[in-house]
């Protein structure tokens, strides 16, 4: 009897810390460097930048996520010229390449080298949190909330709590096997 109940508490206990490693391991994605280009069609500079961050994908840094928009299309000239603005920073030129908290006009591949060794070796914000982020300080400044902004806050208080509840509940059936099992060896 007093091996049959061993082996139930060590199997309860095993149950109680496998939830913990669980919530504890969640894998960590590898970190992805967006740059934004900014190209327009026919300019043989962006075709060389283009060319030059696919070749550095393929070879040297596969974290980059090289998103390109043509400005000769209207969406991508707004979302340019607002790229511009949250990054407080003003051209016409083309290619122009957000990475990081940097903005390069123009082939200076040593200058987006650089930022993107940088940008492995610490953490360095998206060119879509540093628009959103901008959109966050506009709003607060207009007393205005976003309405991604709210689902969003929602949405990540919502797994929080869930996470917190399933814990709870798991630690509180363990104390009453626990108990239960304590009762039982008493008798």
């Amino acid at each position: 009897m007093k091996i049959f109940s061993k082996l139930i508490i060590f199997s309860l206990l095993a149950l109680l810390i496998m939830p913990a490693f669980a919530f504890a391991q969640e894998p960590e994605a590898e970190k992805q460097i967006e740059i934004y280009l900014f190209v327009q069609q026919g300019c043989p500079h962006c075709a060389k930048a283009e060319k030059q961050l696919d070749e550095w994908k393929e070879s040297k840094y596969p974290q980059i996520n090289v998103k390109k928009f043509d400005i000769v299309e209207k969406e991508n000239l707004l979302l340019f010229l607002n790229t511009q603005q949250a990054y407080d920073f003003q051209s016409q030129g083309v290619p122009t390449i957000f990475i990081g908290e940097k903005v390069v006009v123009g082939e200076q591949y040593d200058v987006i080298e650089e930022t993107i060794k940088k940008c492995l070796e610490q953490a360095c914000p998206n060119p879509s949190e540093i628009i959103q982020n901008y959109i966050d300080r506009q709003a607060a400044a207009n007393n205005e909330a976003t309405p991604d902004e709210t689902i969003s806050d929602n949405q990540d208080q919502t797994d929080k709590t869930s996470k917190n509840i399933i814990i709870f509940g798991i630690v509180i059936i363990g104390i009453i096997c626990v108990f239960i099992i304590y009762r039982i060896m008493k008798k």
